[in-house]
């Protein structure tokens, strides 16, 4: 079995190509409207963050149960760091995944992932079923983020 983050290293859809660039890749020629600044909970890293869409549903696994999440209105931007190509959820302007106090985000694998994104002018409802690494769940004070994962993020969409 490969190492852990083998895949990652091995396959980067977007490397080399800067976060106007890898817009019109995610977005298939769609063209990026601007710049704003984002406050990313958990980055652990500093980098420009590429939107991919409007999360709209999280579907969760813990030992011995499964539970969906559904975003509300307005929707949280899906982002892709530009460097490590990892999932982000952004917060602010309203937008926010609201996850159930007694539930603690740890341990929280995340199953699938559904988002709404413009993609060569066309507004389409995407899912993606995480493969093996699933990532997880992890709480940011009262916020959640993505962590981990063997996915990849490319002009198709969520891979892997």
């Amino acid at each position: 079995m490969p190492r852990k983050g083998f895949w990652r290293s091995l396959v980067q859809p977007m490397a080399g190509l800067d976060p106007h660039s890898q817009y019109r890749e995610l977005h298939w020629g769609n063209e990026p409207s601007g710049v704003v600044q984002v406050e990313v909970p958990g980055m652990r890293r500093c980098q420009d963050v590429v939107e991919l869409g409007k999360l709209r549903k999280l579907y969760l696994r813990a030992p011995g149960k499964t539970v969906i999440i559904v975003a509300r209105r307005p929707y949280p931007p899906l982002v892709v760091g530009a460097a490590d190509n990892h999932l982000y959820l952004v917060k602010g302007h309203g937008a926010r995944l609201i996850i159930p106090a007694a539930m603690p985000a740890r341990g929280w694998e995340i199953e699938r992932t559904d988002y709404d994104a413009n993609k060569g002018g066309e507004e389409i409802y995407w899912f993606h079923e995480h493969e093996s690494t699933l990532p997880r769940l992890r709480r940011v004070g009262r916020d959640v983020q993505f962590s981990g994962g063997s996915y990849v993020v490319a002009a198709e969409g969520i891979v892997g």
